[in-house]
C-alpha cells in the first residue's frame, strides 16, 4: 500500500510522541522511583540542604540538630526575580549556627553581566562561608539557546562576580557538565547533581545526590548535599 504524506506525517508524529513518553517515564523513575543511594557518612560526614521558599517555611534549629552542618539559600533568578524567603531564611540560619550559602538561578535568555549584578544587589552586606553559587542547567530554562550564546554570556556573569572580589562556583548536572562546564570553566569550583556514586566527575567540591531526602524542620522532600572532604 503506497504512503500518503498525511500517513508519514501520523507515523512521524506517532514515533516523537513515543520517545517523548519515553523520555518522560525515564526522568520520573529516576526522580521519584528509583533507589536512592546513601553516600557513606564516614567518607563524607559534612552535609547540608539547598532551599528555596518552594521549601515552605523552615526550622533551622531542628535541621541543625538533625545532623545538617550547612544550607546553600536560593537568592536570585535571572535580571529581577528575588526568591521571597531568602533574607528570612538567612538569618534564620545564622542564628541556628549553620553555614550558609547563596546562589543564582542562571538563566539563558538574560544578560549574564545584569544577572550577576542583580545577585549582587540582593545579597548585599552578608557573609558567606562557600563561593557564590550560579546555578546552570537546561531544566527550567527556555530552549533554543545557543550553547555558545550561553557560555559567553556565563563569561559575563562569572568576570563581574570576580572583580566584585567573590569567588564562583557552577552548580549543574551530569549533561550540563558535558555541554556547558568542561571544558569552559575547568578551574571552577563543581556542585555536582549526581544519583550515582561515585558521582561521575573527578573533582567535585558540593555533590547534590538526592532530591528525595527528608530532614527535620523542612516539609516534604528536600536536596541534601555532601561537602568534599578535605584532600
Amino acid at each position: 500500500m503506497k504512503m500518503t504524506d498525511r500517513n508519514i506525517f501520523l507515523i512521524a508524529i506517532g514515533i516523537l510522541a513515543l520517545a517523548v513518553i519515553a523520555v518522560g517515564s525515564w526522568w520520573g523513575y529516576r526522580r521519584y522511583l528509583s533507589p536512592d543511594i546513601e553516600p557513606s557518612h564516614v567518607l563524607y560526614p559534612t552535609r547540608g540542604l539547598d532551599l528555596s521558599a518552594h521549601n515552605g517555611d523552615i526550622d533551622f534549629e531542628a535541621v541543625r540538630r538533625s545532623g545538617m552542618d550547612f544550607v546553600i539559600l536560593k537568592a536570585t533568578e535571572g535580571e529581577s526575580f528575588v526568591d521571597k524567603k531568602f533574607h528570612a531564611n538567612y538569618h534564620a540560619a545564622r542564628r541556628a549556627g549553620l553555614l550558609v550559602g547563596a546562589y543564582h538561578f542562571f538563566r539563558f535568555d538574560c544578560n549574564g553581566r545584569v544577572q550577576a549584578n542583580h545577585f549582587l544587589n540582593t545579597i548585599k552586606g552578608l557573609e558567606f562561608d562557600f563561593p557564590l553559587a550560579l546555578d546552570v542547567e537546561e531544566w527550567g530554562n527556555p530552549e533554543g539557546h545557543d550553547k555558545a550564546d550561553v557560555v559567553t554570556s556565563l563569561h559575563h556573569a562569572i568576570n563581574h562576580l570576580e572583580l566584585r572580589q567573590h569567588e564562583v562556583m557552577l552548580y549543574t548536572n551530569k549533561g550540563g557538565y558535558r555541554k556547558f562546564i568542561s571544558t569552559n570553566f575547568p578551574g571552577y569550583p563543581l556542585w555536582i547533581c549526581s544519583f550515582t556514586d561515585p558521582p561521575g566527575p573527578a573533582r567535585w567540591y558540593l555533590w547534590q545526590y538526592t532530591h528525595r531526602g527528608t530532614v527535620d524542620g523542612v516539609d516534604g522532600h528536600v536536596d541534601i548535599n555532601i561537602l568534599a572532604p578535605a584532600p
